[in-house]
């Protein structure tokens, strides 16, 4: 037996095996490391497209349905509502007019309008302010479940009226009645994932700024009649995106799809 072919043939039957076995385990590892860059890679491709964005909230990991219903403000006590007079245009439409005009420049704008909300606007703290149509002289507010917006709804709906002095006139009011929430069990889409979402959807162009990622709810749903004939919305967590300060998108929290798409 020829030991040296023997021992030689050993020999590169284990370097065979050894680099066999190494490029198993480089394998293994790429692929446990599958994930974190899949992960990351979102995050350099807009990094990439100089697409920049503040710090992401973290959103709860489950949410529900819910439930709403117009207000009806027929049998509503609202004479406490000081210095202003209260038509009701129809059950569900609120009109105020004040005495006299209320002013709201000046310092602590923002603290003086949730201020104003609470003294003269009924269930005023259910509101957030949302814009100002300089062209209308109005600023609109949407009303909200506890810190999350009810977007672009109309039955949850304040219009305050400004004049030339942009001050406060009068204002239409309409207002949701929550009815039920309804647990489910899907998980809340993360922040970066609707960036992503937009994103490969061609909706962020490069050298965008994103300045707003926020969680709400929408109404996803056709308005459906209830047992008492109450006309029911049903809400559903929803994404609200703004780039670039004007250009705003409604994101499904739960899909991922793109319910209202670019709208200044």
């Amino acid at each position: 037996m020829d030991w040296n072919k023997t021992k030689n043939t050993f020999i590169i039957t284990f370097l065979i095996l050894n680099l066999f076995l190494g490029f198993q385990l480089y394998q293994k590892k790429e692929r446990s490391q599958l994930d974190p860059i899949t992960e990351a890679s979102i995050e350099e491709l807009l990094a990439d497209d100089h697409i920049t964005y503040g710090d992401l909230p973290t959103p709860p990991s489950k949410e529900s349905y819910v439930g709403v219903t117009n207000y009806n403000f027929t049998n509503t006590k609202l004479d406490g509502l000081k210095d202003q007079k209260i038509m009701l245009l129809d059950a569900t439409h609120l009109q105020g007019t004040f005495n006299k005009s209320i002013p709201i420049s000046g310092s602590n704008a923002t603290f003086r309008f949730n201020q104003f909300l609470k003294d003269y606007i009924y269930k005023g703290s259910s509101y957030i302010r949302w814009n100002v149509d300089k062209d209308l002289k109005q600023i609109i507010c949407y009303q909200k479940i506890g810190d999350a917006t009810i977007y672009n709804n109309e039955g949850g709906k304040l219009i305050v009226h400004l004049n030339d002095k942009n001050e406060m006139t009068g204002y239409e009011q309409t207002l949701l009645d929550v009815k039920d929430k309804i647990e489910v069990d899907k998980d809340i889409l993360q922040p970066i994932k609707v960036l992503e979402n937009l994103y490969l959807n061609k909706e962020i162009e490069p050298d965008s700024n994103i300045t707003t990622v926020k969680l709400g709810y929408y109404n996803f749903s056709p308005v459906i009649a209830n047992s008492d004939e109450a006309q029911m919305q049903i809400l559903i967590p929803a994404w609200h995106i703004v780039v670039n300060k004007k250009d705003q998108y409604f994101m499904n929290a739960f899909e991922g799809d793109i319910v209202k798409g670019k709208t200044n």
